[in-house]
Parts: C-alpha cells; structure tokens; sequence
C-alpha cells in the first residue's frame, strides 16, 4: 500500500516559518524590510484556514508582537507592500479623548437669580467702592500734614480753667513744701493715671512724660524718694497712688507684663528673654524680677525701664457711662493700701 505524505505544515511548522519571516532586527528595532514580507502573509493565511475548523483556542500572548495576538481579528494587509513599524511602548502611548467626547460632556447650567437681588448686590458693591474711595481720601489728607480740627468755646474755658488751677496749685505747693508726706513702710508705689490731661499747664504733661503715662489707665512701678514724691504731688489730681503688695506685683507682671526691646513690646513668655538682658544684673527669670521689683534692689531703674508701662483693662461700657466709672474708681490721689483694689479692678 502506498502511503502518501501530507504536505500541508503542522501549526508549530507554519509558527515557526512565520517567525522566521517576520524576524526583529535589534540594531533598528523595527521589522526587517526584507522581500520575504508576502512569503510570512500567506503563510500567516494558511494558518488561519487550518484552524478555521478546529475548536477556536485563545492565541497565545506575545509581547514582541502585540498587533499579531488574535489572528482572527486582524485586518487585511494593504495592496502595496509597506515595512511593518513596531509598536511604540506602553509609556509613550497617550490617550487623548476625541471631539466627540468633548461634546458629550454636560454643559454646566447657570444658577437664576432674581433681578431684585442682582439690583442689591449692585448697590452694595457701588457703596463699598465710595466708602474704600472715601477712606483713600481722607488717609492722603492724614499724611499731608495736621488737619484742622474744630474745637468748641466750651473747650477752651475747660482748658483756660485747669491752667489757672494747676498754676495755683503748684504755686500753693512751693510755698509749703512739708505738708503731706507718704509713710516710710515700703519704698515702692505703683501709679495709674485715671484722669485725662487736656489743657493742663506744661509742668504737668512734662511729669507725665517722665513717668511713661502717657495714656489713660496705664500704670508703672515707681520708687518712692523725695523727688519722686515731688513728682507724684505735681500730678496728683490726675493719678492714683498707693503700696502694693506682693500678690498684686506678681499678677500685675505675670499677666499683663511686657519687655521694652527696640522700641517694641515683646511679652515676657520667655525666661531666655529676661536673661538675654537682665542677666548682667543676676535676673534670670521671672521671679528675680518680680523680687527686684518689690524689693526695689539695686538694679530697680534698670528693671522698670526694662518693663513697657501695664496697661490696664477698662471696659467699653465704662468709657460710655464715665460719672458711674469714675465713682467706682474713687478719686485721684494718695490710697494707701487701697491701691490693690484698684489694680484687681483694672487687671
């Protein structure tokens, strides 16, 4: 019996001709542009035919050639032969969303406001633009020089009123020289201005200076001496004065206690600060100098010019309704003990 052979190729023969045909060269990375490109076709075709009746079979993965996967899916090969470009790599592929896309996205609908509201809304703006326009204005003015300020006759009678009275008082004073002198318990006062100084005579404002009251109900530590007893008998219509004790010192400095560095207020949070600049003097921190002060030591001058002047809480309702507060804050002058009510009051 005569056995004929069969001549068509087995599927690993027709892969491993197809393999040979369509063979990468590495110097160009790209398919070879050999004469062999329709030889790989048909032989890709055969292929193809031979497992049309077979059990179709997922093609096996190939990462060489991801274009040549699914043979059943390819599309036709052109008329003209062309090289074969090999893929570009997964991160140089972009996708970028067609026209079509973009057109499909939902356009964003714009809220309806009523007319009455948008009338308002243009008011206010029109409003705020004078009111900024306004403040421009009146700041450029401000920085020109002092402007002219109004001033009523009732003002001046004021003013002529305490002058005349403070030249009297000061005048009284010289004459008689001993008549009140504070107790020799403790050295140290502390002093509060309650009083406003408007008009008063240059004497006066020039002890204010001198004492850092330059504001109302603001106090500081003061040594007492003759000459700064002096002093507090020029102003004492205006400011308040007494002893205070130890507790009082402590909350007036740990509350409301303030450094004077270049002309700016730094709060005392920090023991590295007190000793940055008081360390020459032995202060190292807040305790050293809550002593140095109560005990008015050697170094009180230093300490106190150190110190920015307490200034003391006072509620807006009381600036209203001044005769109340001021009957709460009793008179001006010499209290004593009674100083330390004053300072829980405003601390």
């Amino acid at each position: 019996m005569e056995h004929t052979r069969n001549t068509t190729p087995t599927p690993s023969q027709l892969s491993a001709r197809l393999w040979h045909h369509l063979r990468v060269t590495r110097l160009s990375h790209r398919v070879s542009q050999c004469p062999l490109l329709p030889s790989a076709r048909s032989v890709w075709n055969a292929l193809g035919q031979r497992r049309a009746g077979q059990q179709r079979v997922p093609p096996r993965r190939d990462r060489r050639f991801p274009a040549l996967r699914d043979p059943g899916q390819r599309r036709a090969a052109p008329q003209e032969e062309r090289p074969w470009p090999r893929p570009a790599p997964a991160h140089a592929r972009r996708r970028r969303p067609g026209k079509m896309a973009e057109l499909e996205e939902p356009r964003r609908r714009i809220p309806l406001v009523p007319e009455n509201l948008l009338k308002k809304r243009k008011a206010y703006l029109a409003i705020k633009a004078t009111q900024a326009k306004q403040a421009l204005l009146n700041k450029r003015k401000q920085q020109k020089g002092k402007q002219i300020q109004f001033r009523r006759l009732e003002t001046f009678v004021r003013d002529s009123w305490r002058k005349r009275r403070d030249d009297t008082r000061l005048r009284r004073m010289e004459q008689r020289p001993g008549q009140a002198a504070a107790p020799q318990e403790s050295k140290l006062a502390f002093v509060v201005r309650i009083v406003d100084i408007k008009g008063v005579t240059k004497r006066v404002k020039r002890v204010m200076e001198l004492l850092r009251l330059r504001k109302n109900y603001t106090g500081v530590f003061v040594k007492l001496s003759p000459l700064s007893l002096k002093m507090l008998r020029i102003v004492e219509p205006y400011v308040a004065w007494g002893q205070p004790n130890l507790k009082s010192v402590r909350e007036l400095i740990l509350k409301r206690g303030q450094a004077k560095i270049k002309k700016k207020r730094v709060p005392l949070t920090d023991n590295m600060l007190i000793e940055q600049h008081l360390g020459g003097c032995g202060i190292i921190c807040l305790e050293d100098l809550i002593h140095e002060i109560y005990s008015t030591g050697k170094y009180f001058k230093r300490v106190t010019s150190f110190l920015w002047p307490f200034h003391l809480s006072v509620a807006r309702h009381a600036s209203r309704n001044r005769v109340g507060f001021l009957k709460e804050m009793g008179k001006p002058g010499y209290r004593g003990e009674a100083i330390n009510q004053l300072i829980r009051q405003l601390n």
